[in-house]
This record gives C-alpha cells, sequence and structure tokens, in this order.
C-alpha cells in the first residue's frame, strides 16, 4: 500500500470511528512532530570533548541524545552553538562535543514524531492520556486532543502490515547480489561441463544454408542489465548465436529475437576463455552466416546491429585497417549497442564481431598522433577461431560474478569521480549526483560536515586556546574521514583480488584485475593526500 493511500485510509478510520462512541482500543497519530519538556531534576551535567553520544533527532539549533545519568536514560537537549561558540557536532549518528560544556539537565525531552503511533488510555476535556517513551521507560502523558488522530489499535495494525508487506514485496523484487563460495562454483563447474557435453552431442548439423542477408541472421540480446546485438553463424558445422561476453551480462532473463521476430530459445552460455566472445547453443538450425579468421588489410565492410540501443538493425560501413590472430580494427563506426555484431565482407562472411573501442585524450597532445589516424576513437573486433576454447558458465555462477563486477565498477566510476572533486579542492563541499554506494554517500556527509566546519572558524571570535581546540577536533574528523575512503579502496581491492573466478575466462579476469589495480591507485593517492591536508 502506497504511504498517502495509508494516510487517507487512517484519516477516513479516523472520522468514522470517535473515541466515545466504541469499546476499541485506540492509538493516537501526531498531525506533527514536536518535543515537550518534563522535569527530571538531575541538576547540571559536563560533557568532555573525549564524549559522544547517539543522536535521537535534531532541529536548526540543537540535538537531541540520550544520556546516561546512572539510575536511568532520559533524552536531554545540547545546542549546536552558543554565543557564537560552537559546543557540538555531528559525526554520522553521533553528536561530539567541540569543547567542554556545562548543560542544565533539570528537564528531560518528550519526542513525538508524526509516524509514529501512541496507544491512548484515557480521553477527557479535549485531552489524550498517551503512553509515551521517556528515559528508559514509559510515562502516561497528556496532550491537547487536536495535536492528534485517533485510529482503532486494530485496523491501525492492519493497514501497517499491509503496507509493510507490500514493502517487502517491493524489496523481494530487486536483485540479489549471489555469493557462492569455492566449492559451489567447483560443484556448479562440473555440472556445467557435463550439461554441456550433453548439449553437444546433440546438436544437429543440417545441410548449410545461408540467410538472404546479412541482417537476416541479426538479433538483439537482452538480459536483466540491458541490451546488445548478436548474430546466428556456423561454427564447426554447427549454428549457435554468437556476441560479446559482456553482452551476455549475467545471464538472467536472456532473451533473444532475430529481426523478423523469430525467438529464439537459449540453451547453453559459452564464454570464450581468451577473448570477450560467448556463444549460445539453440535447439533450431536456422539459416546462419559463414565465418573466417583471414582478413586483408583495405578489405571493406560492413556492421549490422543495434546501434545505440535503439532496437532496430543498422548498417555501418568502413574497411579493415588492421589485422592480427585474434583481432582486427576497423573504420566502421560502431556505437554502443553495436558490440556483439557481426562484421562482414563483400562476400557476406563474418570476419570479427564488434567489441570495443579505444581513445586515449591525451593523443591529441602528442604531436607524433596529431592529424594522424590514431589520434580519434579507434574500434576493434575480435575474430571467431575455430580453435577458441570455449567454457560453459553455469547461470548461478555467471550471474554472481557479473554481479559483484558490475557493482564494483560502478563503485569505481563513483570513486573516480569523488576523488577528482576532492583532489580539486580538498575543502570544498562535494556534490556528485547519483552516488548510490553507501559507503561512498555516508563519507561525502562526512566531508562536508567537516568542511563546513572548517569554514565556520572564519570570522569567528576564539582564543587562541580555543582556535586550536577546534583546529584539532577538525583534523582529527578529517584523518578518520581519509583513512575510512582509504580503508574503503582497499577492502574494494581486497575484494576483487580474492574473487573466486569459476571457471575462469580471460574477459572475467581482465575486468577485476582492472578493477583491483584501480583500487589499489585510489588508496595509495588518497592515502598521500590525507597525510598532507591532515
Amino acid at each position: 500500500m502506497k504511504p498517502f493511500i495509508h494516510l487517507l485510509l487512517l484519516g477516513l478510520l479516523a472520522a468514522l470511528a470517535p473515541l466515545t462512541s466504541r469499546a476499541e482500543t485506540y492509538v493516537a497519530l501526531p498531525n506533527n512532530s514536536f518535543a515537550v519538556r518534563y522535569p527530571i531534576n538531575q541538576g547540571k551535567i559536563k560533557l568532555y570533548p573525549s564524549q559522544s553520544f547517539e543522536i535521537v533527532s535534531e532541529n536548526k539549533d540543537a540535538y537531541y541524545i540520550k544520556y546516561d545519568f546512572g539510575d536511568a536514560v532520559h533524552i536531554i537537549e545540547i545546542p549546536k552553538r552558543k554565543n557564537g561558540r560552537i559546543i557540538s557536532t555531528r559525526e554520522g549518528n553521533t553528536v561530539d562535543i567541540a569543547g567542554m560544556v556545562v548543560i542544565n539537565a533539570d528537564k528531560g525531552i518528550i519526542l513525538i514524531e508524526k509516524g509514529s503511533a501512541y496507544p491512548v488510555t484515557a480521553s477527557h476535556d479535549n485531552k489524550l492520556e498517551l503512553i509515551v517513551p521517556v528515559g528508559s521507560g514509559q510515562r502516561r502523558v497528556p496532550f491537547p486532543a487536536n495535536l492528534f488522530r485517533l485510529v482503532e489499535e486494530q485496523r491501525y495494525r492492519e493497514a501497517t502490515a499491509e503496507e509493510n508487506k507490500s514493502a517487502v514485496a517491493a524489496a523481494d523484487q530487486e536483485p540479489n547480489l549471489p555469493t557462492l563460495d569455492v566449492e559451489e562454483l567447483e560443484r556448479l563447474a562440473e555440472a556445467e561441463k557435463a550439461r554441456a557435453a550433453k548439449v553437444h552431442a546433440a546438436a544437429r548439423i543440417d545441410s548449410h544454408s545461408r540467410p538472404p542477408s546479412p541482417p537476416d541472421a541479426v538479433g538483439l540480446v537482452t538480459n536483466a542489465q540491458g541490451s546488445g546485438t548478436g548474430f546466428l553463424a556456423r561454427l564447426n558445422g554447427v549454428v549457435y548465436f554468437f556476441t560479446n561476453s559482456h553482452v551476455v551480462g549475467s545471464g538472467r532473463d536472456l532473451k533473444i529475437r532475430l529481426r523478423n521476430g523469430t525467438e529464439l530459445k537459449p540453451l547453453l552460455v559459452e564464454l570464450a576463455a581468451d577473448r570477450d566472445l560467448a556463444r549460445i547453443s539453440i535447439a533450431e538450425q536456422p539459416p546462419a552466416l559463414n565465418v573466417t579468421v583471414h582478413a586483408d588489410i583495405g578489405d571493406k565492410v560492413t556492421v549490422y546491429g543495434n546501434s545505440a540501443g535503439a532496437g532496430v538493425i543498422t548498417e555501418i560501413r568502413g574497411k579493415i585497417v588492421g589485422d592480427a590472430f585474434d583481432r582486427i580494427e576497423t573504420t566502421a563506426k560502431f556505437v554502443p549497442g553495436n558490440s556483439g555484431s557481426p562484421i562482414v565482407n563483400k562476400k557476406d562472411t563474418v570476419v570479427a564481431v564488434a567489441t570495443y573501442a579505444i581513445f586515449n585524450p591525451s593523443d591529441k597532445f602528442d604531436w607524433t598522433m596529431a592529424g594522424s589516424g590514431f589520434d580519434k576513437v579507434r574500434r576493434f573486433g575480435v575474430k571467431l577461431d575455430p580453435a577458441i576454447t570455449w567454457v560453459p558458465f553455469h547461470p548461478e555462477a555467471l550471474a554472481m560474478i557479473n554481479a559483484r563486477i558490475i557493482a564494483a565498477e560502478a563503485a569505481l566510476e563513483q570513486s573516480s569521480m569523488i576523488m577528482s572533486s576532492y583532489y580539486d579542492d580538498p575543502f570544498a563541499p562535494i556534490v556528485i549526483p547519483g552516488i548510490d554506494n553507501p559507503r561512498l554517500a555516508q563519507w561525502i556527509t562526512a566531508h562536508n560536515a567537516v568542511v563546513k566546519e572548517y569554514a565556520s572558524l572564519e570570522g569567528k571570535r576564539y582564543t587562541m586556546s580555543e582556535r586550536n581546540k577546534v583546529i584539532n577536533i577538525i583534523r582529527n574528523r578529517g584523518r578518520a574521514k581519509g583513512r575510512s575512503l582509504t580503508d574503503f579502496f582497499r577492502e574494494q581491492a581486497d575484494e576483487m583480488k580474492n574473487l573466486p573466478l569459476i571457471p575462469r575466462t580471460g574477459h572475467h579476469a581482465d575486468r577485476i584485475e582492472k578493477l583491483e589495480q584501480g583500487f589499489t591507485q585510489l588508496a595509495t593517492v588518497n592515502e598521500s593526500l590525507n597525510q598532507g591536508l591532515w
């Protein structure tokens, strides 16, 4: 149930069920959050810089914290500033004391929070007696009735249960990051080998037939992460559907549809041991393209595929400008979405599979590159060599390795953006949209808090002693903040280093190695930066 529907339902129930007309028990829902002081007679207490406390709530002027008086725990108020002096600052979910301060604790705080429900024990004279949490226990406190709405407790529980059920169902739809240990991966790998042997033994080799034109052999591949291109081709006499390993992704929800609308059912996913290629066994043996490893520099070629992920087959022409045993370089300007597309020659034979492009922005500063054919984007395709070793991948193992790699790649990209901003101006707030890694988002919050504190020193009147104390506190937080980011980078590098890759493919191994190197470099740079700053 959506939250606004929940509120409408509760409002309707409150209107239909006045407290005085029914025998049921009720809960009170506050219209707004507010705080009420009550006597606790604890006198004055001293708080010191070495202390930190859990934050229960806050407003623009103060933090509300839990304080243990020995015989009872109460919520008390700590001002953020007093007479221009910083009294307390937030660090995550706790508040730190900036210097020794004396707090008058003759009163505690009762927090009434909107969104919470409080049991009603009595109603009279336009007042409600509610059970509220106070200190380490509970207390019955009267409040004006107009501050609350009333709902029968049973109906409130039913509505809340329905809302929680919907939230759980929504969470269940989110993809989980699977985790498998070495033994499980080895077991799955052996099982998939055995299954692959059966699939290959049952493969039909029909009479050779070719499609009317290359685009008729091209199809769109979709999975849980996105889409790409693939095509039907004959290798060692059997028709497979070929694409890139990175297009297959996790292998979850894998669907193949040809240009004419025909859907192909995947039977088995295998990845090339030494290059970014995947072949998918299919039950059918439809007309398919032939392949060759022979490519002549200067030959004209055409790339057919799902350019920019638009869902249609396009045609991109060019020529071969480079050749090696496992790949070619082409001038055909294929783009994202074309990954997995066939690169065919003038005989409509596949010479390679469109795979990746490279561009070094520093090339434009190199006079040896300037004005040449190598100062722009270079595009490559990998060859379909009949001698390729194909590694069958169990769906669970493929889902695990890809999920972990994709999550790490996203974290590395976000980390690089943060470090770029941090390195440019270490004392400026970091504002980068789309940071969804919890550790990185938390670090940005901590960083911005330290920056704000540091900036607040300007224009403030402190004695030299007070100023030095505040600066030391900020420095300590800055060092801790820097160490936490370095620790995150090292943890990510260690996770990649220790990530089991069973079975092993060059494509996955290369991605993992680059991630490990990337996080290790960030850790080194950040550690050096942190030492110089604080």
